[in-house]
């Protein structure tokens, strides 16, 4: 039950987390919580209140919206259409940065893939799609090649990954880049660079002269969506009426 509604590593890791921290607290109470009110409150972000199975109104209310932020399109034959790769294990560092998003982060990365993905398949031209994960210090970039430029995708994906890590002052960064050839038909280059950040007058001089990317804004992430919900409260806590929660 865990599993099927917080789906991702990073949801699962944190809600254990959230768990122990609550059960520690109220030894007593918890034991008469059920485990779907403890998830409705680790998804309400509630999570300095008493346990309450009150609660459990928000693991039935949760919107699983899979199909915008689901990558397994992506990633599941990933391994069987490499055509070439430095190493054979080389795709295991991009799917470890990947495996750590929430669903919301992982709506972003979906959302910058498809768009630069499809760009390619209608050969048009855009500026390369971005995003940095604060919280795993990791930035990701999208392109797109011309096809009459294949033989040098990879070396433009390095350099902007390159630019990007540099310009967001990371350690991590991950570029993908597209050439289409036809509607439903595109070669993917990839790359992973990870260092520390030092300084590059080089790559300093690059970013002045010429500045690929949009500008950066920062996006609080909305990670969980419910349907709209009544509470009812009984007890010490009950209310007159009811009230409605929108998201």
């Amino acid at each position: 039950m865990i599993v099927e509604n917080l789906v991702t590593i990073t949801e699962i890791e944190e809600y254990l987390s959230f768990r122990e921290k609550l059960i520690n607290q109220h030894q007593k109470l918890i034991s008469s919580i059920f485990e779907e009110a403890i998830i409705g409150q680790f998804l309400s972000k509630e999570h300095e209140e008493p346990p309450s199975n009150d609660y459990i109104i928000y693991f039935k209310s949760l919107k699983q919206e899979f199909s915008d932020w689901d990558v397994m399109g992506i990633l599941y034959t990933f391994k069987d259409k490499i055509i070439k790769s430095d190493k054979e294990c080389d795709y295991y560092y991009i799917f470890k940065e990947i495996a750590k998003l929430t669903r919301g982060e992982l709506q972003v990365f979906k959302e910058r893939y498809m768009f630069s993905m499809n760009i390619a398949l209608n050969f048009e031209d855009a500026s390369p799609r971005t995003m940095v994960i604060a919280r795993t210090g990791c930035g990701f970039v999208s392109y797109t090649c011309p096809k009459e430029d294949i033989n040098k995708a990879r070396d433009i994906i390095n350099r902007l990954t390159q630019q990007y890590k540099y310009d967001q002052k990371l350690e991590k960064c991950i570029g993908v880049i597209f050439v289409g050839y036809e509607q439903h038909y595109c070669d993917a280059f990839w790359c992973y660079i990870n260092d520390p950040f030092v300084y590059n007058q080089n790559l300093e001089q690059e970013l002045l002269e010429h500045y690929p990317f949009h500008k950066q804004k920062k996006v609080q992430e909305k990670q969980y969506i419910f349907n709209d919900i009544i509470i009812m409260y009984d007890g010490e806590r009950s209310l007159s009426e009811g009230f409605t929660i929108s998201f």
